[in-house]
């Protein structure tokens, strides 16, 4: 079929791929599935990481997190740990940012 489009394991900075799922296989299936692909750098300014691989969302709007814990993401400016940052994202769907921990 072409280019395969999927992401290697690893944090976020490294890149991340958003695509649409119709049968929810976690695969891009057909390129045009693909809605961004967003390459990583091992120089990247900022260090993002977070516990899931993968976030999905349902028809309804609400994040597909089979556990209930909100999904989080924390942003550290490399090589600081001067206020970092974290995205979280609740089963609701509703995404807010606090004061993050770097690892």
């Amino acid at each position: 079929m072409g280019t395969e489009l999927k992401c290697l394991a690893g944090d976020w900075h490294a890149g991340y791929l958003i695509f649409a799922d119709a049968d929810g296989n976690g695969v891009v299936d057909d390129p045009a599935d693909a809605l961004r692909l967003v390459a990583g750098s091992p120089d990247a300014p900022v260090r993002i990481t977070s516990g899931r691989q993968q976030v999905g969302f349902l028809a309804d709007g609400t994040a597909d997190l089979a556990d209930d814990i909100p999904a989080t993401w924390t942003f550290c400016a490399t090589g600081s740990h001067t206020h970092p940052k974290a995205a979280v994202l609740a089963r609701s769907g509703r995404a807010s940012v606090t004061a993050g921990i770097c690892p």
